[in-house]
């Protein structure tokens, strides 16, 4: 009779062990497939950029969930714009590579932290390919036996701009949001429509043959070309342009101002540049002539040059400043602001273009430059909006707060830079 006993209790306690998975089924959440959101992705990131070639299409704000998601779409499209008035439109895109780095359980449905990166070529040169991928906060709902996506969001560089510069919250007037959000972007295409410097008809190929290349006298300083060198280049250690000065903070500074002045006209920057670029070539035969310098005294050595740093008046950090302030003759100039003062001191608005100038402690001197690349004007006490480029070290957007934080905050010394017209 015990031996009877004995087996029931271990049949009834296998029973209970096999059947606990089966009476807490309910209360599991089911299974995420990987596999399948990985290939919504893939759809949908294919035909969202695929946005870039096809100037029928457009988004609305019925497309995303929020104003964040509506941005992202609207600036997509405003980069199409931008292409079609100075690049003759795009030639190539394609998606290369998504990556899910994670996967949440959100209120009816999920949400994807995505890596995405897509590639895509210019009109105006359809082989040099370029290519940038971005973080994205995906959000998904349930559809059939798949996902649908619902909204976007990244922390990424331009829909950044664009949210600070409109300071968009997901209020309950949100109709009121998606306006300004149209608003933002029709003047961002207004401001295209004002550069001329790189539209397709002005794009020079590399000529072989020697070419006279005559200084220009009265040169208006355009911040914006300023900032696109300093944008598009800070990040890269070479430019296979000027040649790399021992202590290059300055020494890029002044290539940005140089670009501010024409130096560069008539040339896309490159986003990925390397020595047999086209562009590269012809702007580094630009430098070795001196073009849009100042011979002499204000000028930078072309990358294949096998000579030592450049002029103080290019690369010195007080140089710089002194001789832009001071300079009564053909060359940049510049009126300074703040000098000697913390930065809690400076009264002036800071402006794309602008050069800041940071004063050491233990240098006991002024010993770094950076160019704003922030295309909103912003109040100095608006520091963690502002974003600057800079070399040594390489950055192409770096918060200027980060960079006070990196000093003394804004008890250090900052001064300023603003150029005006100039003669070469």
């Amino acid at each position: 009779m015990k031996k009877s006993v004995s087996v029931i209790l271990i049949i009834v306690l296998c029973l209970s062990l096999f059947s606990i998975p089966n009476a807490s089924a309910a209360e599991i959440e089911p299974q995420i497939e990987e596999d399948v959101i990985q290939g919504v992705l893939e759809q949908y990131f294919t035909d969202f950029y695929h946005v870039l070639l096809d100037d029928t299409r457009d988004f609305t704000h019925e497309d995303f969930a929020s104003t964040n998601g509506y941005i992202i779409g609207k600036e997509l499209i405003s980069r199409r714009y931008r292409a079609n008035v100075l690049y003759n439109g795009m030639a190539e895109v394609r998606l290369e590579e998504i990556g899910i780095d994670d996967i949440s359980v959100i209120e009816d449905g999920i949400e994807a932290m995505t890596y995405v990166r897509f590639s895509y070529s210019y009109g105006m040169d359809p082989k040099d390919l370029c290519s940038e991928g971005d973080m994205f906060r995906v959000s998904m709902v349930s559809e059939g036996e798949g996902y649908k996506v619902v909204d976007l969001d990244s922390n990424s560089e331009y829909p950044t701009m664009a949210k600070e510069s409109l300071a968009v919250n997901n209020t309950p007037d949100i109709e009121n949001n998606y306006a300004a959000v149209d608003a933002y972007f029709e003047e961002v295409n207004r401001k295209t429509d004002r550069i001329t410097e790189w539209k397709a008809d002005d794009f020079a190929e590399l000529v072989e043959e020697e070419e006279e290349i005559s200084p220009r006298a009265g040169i208006s300083f355009n911040a914006r070309k300023a900032k696109f060198w300093g944008y598009k280049l800070g990040k890269e250690h070479e430019n296979y342009i000027f040649k790399r000065a021992s202590q290059d903070c300055t020494n890029f500074v002044s290539q940005c101002i140089w670009a501010g002045y024409g130096g560069a006209d008539g040339y896309t920057i490159p986003k990925s540049p390397n020595p047999t670029n086209p562009t590269c070539i012809a702007l580094k035969k630009r430098v070795k002539e001196d073009y849009r310098m100042i011979k002499g005294v204000w000028y930078g050595r072309n990358y294949d040059s096998s000579a030592g740093d450049p002029p103080a008046a290019w690369c010195g950090v007080l140089e710089f400043y002194d001789y832009v302030t001071t300079n009564t003759g053909n060359g940049p100039k510049a009126t300074g602001y703040n000098n000697n003062k913390p930065y809690s001191s400076l009264s002036t608005n800071i402006k794309m273009g602008d050069v800041l100038q940071f004063y050491s402690d233990s240098a006991n001197r002024y010993r770094h430059s950076v160019i704003v690349v922030t295309e909103t004007t912003y109040a100095p006490a608006n520091a963690d909006k502002i974003k600057v480029a800079q070399h040594t070290p390489d950055n192409s957007a770096i918060l200027l707060k980060n960079k006070l934080d990196s000093y003394n905050d804004k008890a250090t010394k900052v001064r300023l830079l603003r150029f005006k017209s100039a003669t070469f």
